[in-house]
């Protein structure tokens, strides 16, 4: 069985929607997982493929509709049938911890850098 599904709200990215999710969906032993943030008007969507077995799939479904991250703010949650392909799990999850890993090394980098300029800017006291 495969779904789509679509997480709306003025605040789903950046909360950890995707981490959620993916956890989730590796628990429950999905063939088929991937999700990505998009931008419809004034709102931030969260698109999830989703493919496993029927009882898998449904209970994700339950899931995507009962847990939420604390900072989220969700307008609607849609499903809809899906037919087209769906990245392995593994896969998935392979991209997913590369770009947390860009982002944490950037946000580290950021910081270094802002404390060096800091200690720098003492020194002329």
């Amino acid at each position: 069985m495969k779904i789509k599904a679509e997480i709306a709200g003025t605040k789903v990215h950046d909360v950890g929607y995707r981490a959620l999710l993916l956890e989730a969906a590796e628990d429950l032993r999905l063939e088929g997982f991937a999700a990505r943030n998009l931008k419809r008007e004034k709102l931030q969507v969260i698109e999830v493929l989703v493919e496993g077995d029927q009882l898998q799939v449904m209970h994700l479904c339950e899931i995507m509709e009962r847990e939420r991250p604390a900072k989220a703010e969700v307008s609607a949650i849609e499903f809809k049938d899906y037919d087209g392909p769906v990245e392995p799990i593994g896969r998935y999850s392979q991209r997913f911890t590369g770009a947390l890993l860009r982002k944490a090394m950037a946000s580290l980098i950021s910081r270094r850098e802002a404390g060096s300029d800091a200690r720098e800017a003492g020194k002329d006291d």
